[in-house]
């Protein structure tokens, strides 16, 4: 399978947000991304807007290029404040600061019930996000 030619339907300081036919929305960090709580609320923001309606999506969150990513926003990101109504989250990630956030979101993801997997590659985090949605 090769990946979705995907439109960019918004864009924060951090990060592009595209939300395929297939009902899947991809959250790619842009390159060198420092997040900072402002970044983290913009981008919850974003993706509530995206997913508004949308309770069957799977959410495919490309964290390789995130450079740095503050404590507090990390709490923003995990809080249960933050409702995010996604069948599946795939998580790609390569550097330390990317697995060390990727783990985050998969023990906060434990208690959803819903389906949580880190990958190393976008191409199979695809492939078992279109498995999720099936």
């Amino acid at each position: 399978m090769t990946m979705y030619s995907r439109q960019i339907d918004a864009q924060t300081r951090t990060a592009q947000f595209s939300y395929d036919p297939r009902g899947i929305l991809w959250i790619i960090s842009l390159p060198a991304a420092q997040e900072s709580p402002a970044d983290a609320t913009e981008n919850v923001a974003v993706m509530q807007r995206l997913l508004a309606n949308r309770p069957n999506s799977a959410v495919i969150l490309d964290m390789r290029a995130l450079e740095a990513i503050d404590r507090e926003a990390r709490h923003i990101y995990t809080s249960g404040d933050t409702k995010f109504p996604t069948r599946a989250l795939a998580i790609v990630v390569e550097s330390a600061t990317s697995r060390i956030t990727g783990n985050l979101y998969m023990t906060i993801s434990r208690g959803s019930g819903r389906p949580t997997r880190m990958f190393q590659t976008p191409a199979d985090a695809e492939i078992w996000a279109v498995n999720q949605l099936n």
